[in-house]
């Protein structure tokens, strides 16, 4: 927590996040992404071991009973077919045997996604901090680097969000959800997390 803190007061100001109102709804995103902030190095976990919860999270490419849909049960327990799977042919991602799904699965803070993110967030990183960072040949950076897993956010957080809304007081946890995540998943934690951020975080 004293390394996330430190990197927010280090590198926050640089991608607008210049109030409690947008820190405490930057932190909001990024607890829940973390599982609560057990750790800054967070790599996604997509080892399921419920055929069900499977079918119900992915209900486009996975059905029991439906033949042009992959049956769940053979996607238990193996994070990269199932990564492959449901991330292939997508913002830059490659074929199912291209091994992008896996490849560039969700790292960092704000669990960055999809080949295209890296390759934009490598660029803009640079081209601003240092010409030396090589996501798309090492994505793992951004899991073994804490101030590259938290200026990944703060990046993604800037471009997503802020460019998008202006955040005060009353902005909803939901429409940041939005335009973090694409959809309400996790909406109750988010809350949560964002209720406790007004307990303790202001700023000066």
């Amino acid at each position: 927590m004293n390394s996330l803190a430190n990197l927010i007061n280090e590198y926050g100001g640089k991608f607008g996040i210049d109030n409690e109102n947008k820190l405490r709804h930057f932190l909001a995103q990024a607890a829940t992404e973390t599982g609560g902030f057990t750790s800054l190095q967070r790599s996604e976990n997509l080892n399921y071991s419920s055929a069900t919860r499977l079918a119900n999270i992915y209900p486009k490419h996975f059905s029991f009973i439906d033949p042009l849909r992959k049956n769940p049960n053979n996607y238990l327990h193996n994070s990269e077919k199932l990564a492959n799977l449901v991330y292939r042919n997508r913002y830059g991602n490659g074929s199912e045997a291209s091994g992008d799904g896996f490849r560039y699965r969700g790292r960092g803070i704000f669990q960055l996604t999809f080949k295209d993110n890296y390759q934009n967030f490598q660029d803009y990183y640079n081209s601003n901090f240092s010409s030396n960072l090589d996501l798309l040949n090492h994505p793992e950076t951004l899991v073994s680097n804490d101030p590259i897993s938290v200026i990944s956010a703060l990046w993604y957080f800037k471009s997503r969000v802020l460019s998008e809304i202006s955040i005060n007081s009353n902005t909803l946890v939901e429409q940041v959800t939005r335009l973090v995540n694409g959809k309400l998943n996790g909406i109750n934690e988010r809350k949560s997390y964002y209720n406790k951020t007004k307990i303790y975080i202001f700023c000066q």
